[in-house]
Protein backbone atom coordinates (compact mmCIF):
# COMPACT_ATOMS: atom_id res chain seq x y z
CA UNK A 1 0.00 0.00 0.00
CA UNK A 2 2.66 2.35 -0.89
CA UNK A 3 1.60 5.51 -2.44
CA UNK A 4 3.36 6.23 -5.63
CA UNK A 5 4.24 9.83 -6.10
CA UNK A 6 3.95 11.67 -9.24
CA UNK A 7 7.34 11.46 -11.06
CA UNK A 8 7.46 15.24 -11.41
CA UNK A 9 6.85 15.76 -7.70
CA UNK A 10 9.49 13.14 -6.85
CA UNK A 11 11.97 14.90 -9.13
CA UNK A 12 11.23 18.26 -7.44
CA UNK A 13 11.84 16.76 -4.01
CA UNK A 14 15.16 15.26 -5.12
CA UNK A 15 16.26 18.57 -6.64
CA UNK A 16 15.27 20.43 -3.46
CA UNK A 17 17.19 17.90 -1.35
CA UNK A 18 20.29 18.33 -3.52
CA UNK A 19 19.92 22.11 -3.35
CA UNK A 20 19.66 22.10 0.47
CA UNK A 21 22.58 19.69 0.74
CA UNK A 22 24.75 21.98 -1.41
CA UNK A 23 23.72 25.02 0.64
CA UNK A 24 24.59 23.16 3.85
CA UNK A 25 28.01 22.19 2.47
CA UNK A 26 28.67 25.80 1.45
CA UNK A 27 27.81 26.99 4.96
CA UNK A 28 30.05 24.36 6.55
CA UNK A 29 32.91 25.27 4.20
CA UNK A 30 32.47 28.98 4.94
CA UNK A 31 32.44 28.31 8.70
CA UNK A 32 35.62 26.22 8.49
CA UNK A 33 37.33 28.89 6.40
CA UNK A 34 36.31 31.56 8.89
CA UNK A 35 37.75 29.52 11.78
CA UNK A 36 40.98 28.91 9.87
CA UNK A 37 41.32 32.62 9.06
CA UNK A 38 40.72 33.54 12.70
CA UNK A 39 43.37 31.06 13.83
CA UNK A 40 45.84 32.41 11.25
CA UNK A 41 45.19 35.99 12.34
CA UNK A 42 45.69 35.04 15.98
CA UNK A 43 48.95 33.23 15.18
CA UNK A 44 50.23 36.19 13.13
CA UNK A 45 49.40 38.57 15.97
CA UNK A 46 51.24 36.36 18.47
CA UNK A 47 54.31 36.16 16.22
CA UNK A 48 54.31 39.92 15.75
CA UNK A 49 53.98 40.44 19.50
CA UNK A 50 56.88 38.06 20.16
CA UNK A 51 59.16 39.88 17.74
CA UNK A 52 58.56 43.29 19.31
CA UNK A 53 60.52 44.00 22.48
CA UNK A 54 60.03 47.16 24.46
CA UNK A 55 63.19 49.12 25.02
CA UNK A 56 63.70 51.53 27.87
CA UNK A 57 65.24 54.97 27.33
CA UNK A 58 68.29 53.85 29.34
CA UNK A 59 68.87 50.95 26.95
CA UNK A 60 68.57 53.27 23.96
CA UNK A 61 71.11 55.64 25.49
CA UNK A 62 73.52 52.77 26.22
CA UNK A 63 73.10 51.42 22.70
CA UNK A 64 73.83 54.82 21.16
CA UNK A 65 76.91 55.44 23.34
CA UNK A 66 78.37 52.00 22.63
CA UNK A 67 77.82 52.42 18.90
CA UNK A 68 79.41 55.86 18.95
CA UNK A 69 82.48 54.63 20.82
CA UNK A 70 82.82 51.60 18.55
CA UNK A 71 82.63 53.62 15.37
CA UNK A 72 85.39 55.98 16.50
CA UNK A 73 87.50 53.25 18.05
CA UNK A 74 87.37 50.84 15.11
CA UNK A 75 88.44 53.39 12.51
CA UNK A 76 91.99 53.62 13.86
CA UNK A 77 92.62 50.06 15.00
CA UNK A 78 96.39 49.57 15.43
CA UNK A 79 96.03 45.80 15.43
CA UNK A 80 94.98 45.67 11.81
CA UNK A 81 97.87 44.59 9.64
CA UNK A 82 98.52 45.60 6.10
CA UNK A 83 98.95 43.03 3.37
CA UNK A 84 102.62 43.93 3.05
CA UNK A 85 103.22 43.04 6.68
CA UNK A 86 101.42 39.72 6.14
CA UNK A 87 103.68 38.88 3.20
CA UNK A 88 106.76 39.63 5.31
CA UNK A 89 105.44 37.39 8.08
CA UNK A 90 104.85 34.56 5.62
CA UNK A 91 108.40 34.86 4.27
CA UNK A 92 109.86 34.85 7.79
CA UNK A 93 107.75 31.82 8.71
CA UNK A 94 109.00 29.92 5.67
CA UNK A 95 112.60 30.73 6.61
CA UNK A 96 112.04 29.43 10.16
CA UNK A 97 110.45 26.21 8.87
CA UNK A 98 113.33 25.62 6.48
CA UNK A 99 115.78 26.25 9.33
CA UNK A 100 114.00 23.75 11.61
CA UNK A 101 113.71 21.06 8.97
CA UNK A 102 117.34 21.40 7.99
CA UNK A 103 118.72 19.25 5.17
CA UNK A 104 115.46 17.42 4.53
CA UNK A 105 113.67 20.56 3.29
CA UNK A 106 116.59 21.45 1.04
CA UNK A 107 116.49 17.98 -0.54
CA UNK A 108 112.71 18.26 -1.12
CA UNK A 109 113.18 21.67 -2.71
CA UNK A 110 115.84 20.24 -5.00
CA UNK A 111 113.51 17.44 -6.09
CA UNK A 112 110.68 19.85 -6.76
CA UNK A 113 112.87 22.15 -8.82
CA UNK A 114 114.28 19.26 -10.87
CA UNK A 115 110.77 17.87 -11.50
CA UNK A 116 109.54 21.27 -12.63
CA UNK A 117 112.25 21.55 -15.27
Amino acid sequence: MEKKMDPEKEKEIEEAAIKYKNQYLELVTAARKKLADAAEAKKATEEKTKSIKQVTPVEIHEYNTVNASCSTRLLSNPHLKKEEANEDCVKEGKKRIIGKQGDRSKVEEGEESSEGE
